[in-house]
């Protein structure tokens, strides 16, 4: 074979290869875009069902944020499986309480079909894990104690609360105690003291026994899909809530 022809031999798959790219790179581009708009249209589709669910619930909220993530998505369609849907609700209110969450955080693990996510059913959630934050403010709220002041120091919560005990009028901190407990939080009380002074034995001996049967116990705000408490810490700002719902019908 002369020089020439041996040549333009191996220049042949180099050719190959570059019209394949240039055939392949608007494909490329059609399928990233039907990706993200099927994203779209899941994320509107969700966005719908828990709407619907949150009146079924009596709760308000702003309109939720819905958020379908990994990539590409058109191959968790094809296993009907979105392990990471984060959901974000505004201004979140019960009928049955004054108290309003600014905002909670959902992580859902849904199963659903290309179907129901086309509005054909029900979407369902395997988990839905929550967070939010709680003011001081609303948990004294909350608990029907308006003198109660709540604080984080060092990681702990620590509690202020003025007490009428032996005829006088004092002021005790402790530490407090979180318990989640469905869907309240429990607070229990250790380390009294009187501010300002000891007030003598027998009014250390009254606050430690008020400390044993002191205990508040925390509603929460109603939530929608039957959340359940399973974490509860205390932050500057209130305490941060980690609640939790298992095979959850999201409508």
């Amino acid at each position: 074979m002369s020089e020439p022809l041996a040549s333009a031999g191996r220049r042949w798959p180099r050719r190959l290869l570059i019209a394949g790219l240039v055939l392949l790179g608007p494909l490329l581009i059609l399928l990233a875009v039907a990706d993200r708009y099927a994203v779209g249209v899941a994320q509107s589709q969700i966005a719908s069902q828990v709407t619907a669910q949150l009146a079924d619930d009596d709760v308000t909220a702003n309109p939720p944020k819905v958020d379908v993530r990994g990539y590409p998505f058109l191959t968790q369609v094809l296993a009907g499986h979105y392990p990471d849907v984060h959901i974000e609700l505004d201004h979140v209110t019960a009928k049955t309480s004054d108290v309003t969450l600014d905002r909670l955080d959902l992580v859902a693990d849904v199963r659903a079909t290309l179907a129901q996510l086309r509005g054909g059913g029900p979407v369902t959630a395997d988990r839905v894990q929550a967070t939010t934050t709680v003011g001081y403010d609303s948990v004294a709220a909350l608990a029907g104690m308006k003198d109660l002041k709540l604080s984080e120091e060092k990681g702990r919560l620590i509690a202020v609360l003025p007490l009428d005990l032996l005829g006088q009028r004092v002021t005790v901190r402790g530490v407090g105690r979180l318990e989640p407990d469905g869907d309240k939080i429990r607070i229990r009380f250790d380390e009294l003291t009187v501010q300002g002074g000891t007030g003598g034995p027998a009014l250390a001996n009254a606050i430690k026994s008020y400390a044993e049967q002191m205990g508040v116990d925390v509603p929460l705000p109603s939530t929608p899909f039957a959340l359940k408490v399973t974490a509860v810490r205390p932050q500057p700002d209130g305490l941060r809530v980690t609640a939790e719902a298992r095979n959850v019908t999201l409508r």
